[in-house]
């Protein structure tokens, strides 16, 4: 808007050095400009949307316009869309808008354009500097003279008169200015006051004369200037008497010329020419002002006559700056005055009512504006809310989109808006795909050949337009080579073939077994048929006839099958469905991530049924086993079921690793490493890279990254609870060193003691002996201070939380109180003022760490506790849900946040930005099920709603740590390591790494018509 008034402005002229007089009618000058400036917005506003539109719809291909013709639309789009009005620049009121705009800024424009001219207008054409500065002189003069005579003296008049032509501007005289028919009187006073100055001749005759005395008066009255000329030589001498005698006594104070004599009359000439000529300048706007405020006079005062407010302000410097000279003799008359103070007066109510009615056209347009803007900007909101919601669904809409297709269509959902539906919608597609190791092709067909090699390290496809036969190494799954020509298909592969001779050593001719089986003459038996053979040839699946069924349309289940041992030709085994189903496996076709699970099982009577044709599928869901699916989908199994290829219906060719990585939840293997079931006897470092796990008698120090062990600290007892320092340099380690004998009907009893361990050299430095004993002494919570110093420990059946001071190994402070029962949880805040801890009566209990005050919580909890990161907050877990307690005044912020009915929160994590938590939720029916676990789901708290499906399963009593970005979550499982994406933001990034292509423009269009075609990932047709 700033840029269009200024714009307006050095077109007007303003900036361009083209100086212009005020307007006399300003405000019809004002609304031409804005109207014509709307006008050319508006138009301009519906060429743009007309020529603009369509492009950033996608609506045309690349190619459809010229490469420049393309730039300059896309940018005139992207000027729209970022302009004040951006949000409305698709709907069919924008142009309206801008024109509004254009009306705004034409009239400002216009406006500063007048404001500038008459800021010209007004210098001060008086100041000193001005008036001292040498002017050159006038080409035109236009000084006006009235000259005051005496009949008698006609002749001297006239000589004079001629004698001061072109001296001097005009000379008013009776021959000259009046008209034979004029009123005499009134004609002779407009006279007077239209000259700058009066020039009476002096005779004896003059003096008896009543009409020059009164034309004097006059003069005299509106404070021109006056020179009295002596032309008589009787009144050469005694002047003063002579002017006294005839009653002229005000004419006696101005200064007298004589010209009685000849040489005194040619002086004379000059010396009238001189005194008209004096201070010219303030004489012109006496005279002037005289007149425009008789006009004002005789009209009864009208606002309309008044001087304009430019004019004020040269008034007002003009009588500033009057001559100060005693012999001047010109002065302001009591009427000028008064017009020059009534117009000041008159210019301050305009300005007033200026500023009220500009004051109130602004307030009116600005709050038009806002509620424009804010309407509009809701409206875009919701438009974008939506839009983002139906990408969501389309991602996952059937018939199944494509893989491709769904995540672009899953990204551009979260990028448009990150509503609810398009992060759980990235959660989804991630868990779906989330072993895909690599995507080793796009818009694939069909696969010539393809095979795993024997040991499973390598995997070769064939490649048409031109022929060649891709080789990847499996271990990462990186490309080793590529071969001209085809991988040999089903039947047709002999092993000597000389045009694989490089990848002989690779591959084996397991696709002819079937055909060697029947040439060697194995029959297995009549109705029967060789359907698979496994990699090493010891073992085939035999189908029968008969046994099969159609599951849906275009595809077959078998019902039952057979494995055979092909060397010593003996049936092992029957191979039922029913019994598969029990084992959560089908026989059908792996074609994602939730299904590619089963390929780690136990093989069948020693035969792996992943490696045959059809595939081993486990699904929750006997009858569509296959949804979302299309049929024609085929897969390739490594030998030892650990590793997959598949080809997607969208022609993408995806290899699968479901032993290690994951793009969502990634698992790294940690031989025997076993989490307590009921006590989480785990703790992560600071930075997230070393896990410490308590088993026995000893800690592990686990990397997390690849599950090394780089480390390991022997205890004194069995470990139970366990905590890094701030810096991560110290680990703390609770166990329980019982009393040998003592043991009662409710358990052996024993103290708490804690271990202090230097983690970089693993040396105890620091040996806590808890001053009391408990039966089953069990620990609520542990936790350092922040330089380390201190060690807070809730000892559950005492009751009570103990400060320790870690270097002098003794108790500094007891936190406790009369209404504290056995403690089960206990944090402590991130800024370590605050200790919190829930009793098993259910009781959330506050203690601040400097004055050890304690406060109770007006609502029941139990189960896991968190502070926020900036300890503000507080939440607790209950039956009702997670609630939110502020710290300032311990009053409960929102309504429970549900997390379902029955579950138990086992664990609780706040993200660094304090809006989303981690929960690890459990059934509580099943709660203390030792291997059973939890669900680990990410939590919006400001919308009170999960993000996603469930993330994860936990078992036992593993509670996850956030990583130091909240990115991750990491926890320790049986026998592994598991690391759990829990930002969007990363579900994103592992989502747009899958992807290999950009969102087609038809693809766009067909799910949002009329909306803005987006770049999904980086990337744009």
């Amino acid at each position: 808007m700033i840029g269009l008034v200024l714009a307006g402005v050095a077109f007007n002229g303003a900036l361009l050095g083209r100086l212009r007089s005020p307007s006399p009618y300003p405000e019809r000058q004002v609304l031409v400009w804005a109207l014509a400036t709307a006008l050319l917005l508006g138009g301009g506003a519906w060429v743009v949307r007309w020529q603009a539109l369509p492009v950033a719809y996608g609506e045309f291909a690349p190619n459809t316009h010229p490469e420049h013709v393309r730039w300059v639309l896309e940018w005139l789009d992207g000027q729209a869309y970022g302009a004040l009005f951006g949000p409305s620049y698709g709907q069919w009121y924008w142009p309206p808008l801008v024109a509004g705009a254009g009306l705004l800024a034409g009239g400002a424009s216009a406006a500063l354009r007048e404001w500038s001219a008459r800021l010209a207008a007004s210098r001060d054409p008086f100041d000193e500097r001005l008036r001292t500065a040498d002017a050159p002189e006038p080409v035109t003069r236009t000084e006006k003279v009235f000259l005051s005579y005496s009949r008698k003296d006609t002749a001297l008049a006239r000589r004079l008169v001629a004698r001061l032509e072109g001296r001097v501007g005009d000379v008013w005289v009776d021959w000259h200015g009046i008209k034979p028919s004029a009123q005499w009187l009134e004609e002779l006073s407009e006279a007077i006051r239209s000259s700058d100055a009066l020039v009476v001749l002096i005779s004896p005759d003059t003096l008896r004369s009543p009409y020059c005395w009164d034309e004097c008066k006059q003069a005299i009255d509106l404070g021109k200037r006056v020179l009295p000329v002596i032309v008589s030589p009787e009144l050469a001498q005694g002047t003063t008497a002579a002017l006294r005698a005839a009653e002229w006594d005000e004419l006696t104070a101005y200064q007298y010329l004589g010209m009685s004599t000849p040489e005194a009359f040619e002086a004379g000439i000059d010396a009238i020419a001189a005194f008209v000529s004096r201070e010219h300048d303030w004489v012109a706007f006496h005279t002037r002002l005289g007149l425009q405020a008789h006009a004002w006079k005789v009209n009864g005062g009208s606002d309309g006559l008044l001087l304009r407010p430019h004019e004020v302000r040269i008034a007002e410097s003009w009588r500033r700056n009057t001559p100060v000279d005693p012999d001047f003799k010109g002065e302001l008359t009591p009427l000028q005055e008064d017009f020059i103070a009534a117009s000041g007066a008159a210019m301050r109510r305009r300005a007033r009512r200026g500023r009220v009615g500009a004051g109130a056209v602004l307030g009116a347009l600005l709050a038009l504006g806002s509620l424009v803007v804010s309407v509009q900007t809701d409206t875009a909101e919701d438009r974008r809310l939506a839009l983002s919601r139906a990408l969501a669904a389309a991602s996952g809409a059937a018939p199944y989109p494509g893989m491709q297709r769904s995540l672009l269509l899953s990204a551009a959902a979260y990028e448009t808006a990150g509503t609810n539906a398009a992060r759980s919608r990235m959660a989804e597609r991630l868990l779906r795909f989330n072993h895909v190791a690599r995507v080793l092709a796009t818009g694939v067909d069909d696969v010539g050949g393809a095979a795993f090699s024997r040991d499973g390290s390598t995997f070769a496809f064939t490649l048409s337009d031109p022929e060649r036969t891709q080789v990847w190494d499996t271990d990462r799954w990186r490309p080793r080579t590529t071969v001209p020509g085809a991988l040999p298909k089903k039947g047709s592969w002999p092993c000597d073939s000389p045009e694989l001779s490089l990848s002989s050593g690779w591959f084996t001719c397991q696709d002819g077994r079937e055909e060697r089986l029947a040439q060697a003459g194995w029959d297995p038996g009549e109705g029967k048929y060789v359907a698979a053979v496994s990699e090493d040839g010891r073992h085939a699946l035999v189908g029968m006839e008969g046994e099969e069924r159609e599951r849906e349309p275009g595809w077959v289940e078998r019902v039952r099958a057979e494995v055979w041992d092909v060397d010593e030709r003996r049936k092992l085994g029957d191979v039922d469905t029913e019994q598969l189903r029990d084992r959560g496996l089908y026989i059908g076709t792996a074609i994602d991530d939730s299904r590619l699970a089963a390929l780690v099982t136990d093989p069948v009577h020693g035969m792996w049924l992943a490696a045959s044709k059809y595939g081993v599928v486990p699904s929750s869901d006997p009858v569509t086993p296959l949804r979302g699916i299309d049929n024609g989908t085929k897969i390739f199994h490594s030998p030892d079921g650990s590793k997959a290829v598949t080809l997607t219906e969208d022609g993408t060719l995806l290899a699968w690793d479901t032993r290690s990585g994951g793009r969502l939840a990634a698992e790294t293997p940690v031989p025997g490493l076993a989490p307590h079931q009921l006590f989480n006897r785990t703790a992560l470092s600071p930075d997230r890279r070393t896990l410490a796990v308590a088993q026995g008698s000893e800690v592990r120090l686990l990397n997390t990254t690849d599950g090394s062990q780089h480390g390991r600290v022997r205890l004194s007892g069995r470990g139970d609870a366990l905590t890094f320092s701030h810096n991560g340099r110290r680990l703390a380690v609770t166990h329980t060193v019982f009393n040998k004998g003592e043991e009662t009907a409710q358990g052996a009893r024993g103290r708490l003691v804690t271990e202090i361990f230097d983690v970089p050299g693993g040396r105890r430095t620091a040996l806590l002996r808890s001053p009391h004993q408990a039966t089953l002494a069990q620990v609520a919570g542990i936790a350092f201070t922040a330089d380390g110093r201190g060690l807070f420990i809730g000892e559950t059946r005492k009751s009570r939380i103990l400060e320790w001071d870690v270097r002098r190994q003794r108790v500094a402070r007891t936190f406790t109180s009369r209404e504290v029962g056995f403690l089960d949880r206990m944090v402590l805040s991130p800024d370590g003022r605050r200790l919190a801890a829930v009793d098993r009566q259910q009781v959330v209990h506050l203690w601040d760490t400097a004055s050890g005050a304690h406060t109770a919580l007006p609502k029941p909890a139990e189960g896991a506790l968190a502070f926020t990161p900036d300890s503000k907050r507080l939440l607790t877990a209950g039956q009702e849900g997670i609630r939110r307690w502020r710290m300032s005044d311990h009053r409960e912020e929102t309504p429970p946040l549900a997390v379902g009915s029955g579950r138990y929160v086992r664990s609780l994590r706040i993200t660094p930005d304090g809006r989303h938590a981690v929960l690890v939720s459990a059934d509580r029916d099943t709660l203390w099920e030792g291997s059973v676990g939890g669900d680990v789901r990410l939590w919006d708290l400001d919308r009170q709603e999960p993000v996603g499906p469930v993330l994860a399963k936990t078992t036992g009593s593993a509670a996850p740590e956030l990583t130091p970005d909240g990115s991750r979550a990491v926890f320790a499982a049986q026998g592994r390591i598991v690391s759990v994406a829990v930002s969007p933001r990363t579900w994103h990034e592992e989502l747009c790494a899958l992807t290999t292509r950009p969102l087609g423009r038809d693809e766009w269009r067909a799910v949002a018509p009329q909306q803005r075609y987006p770049s999904v990932c980086g990337r744009q047709d």
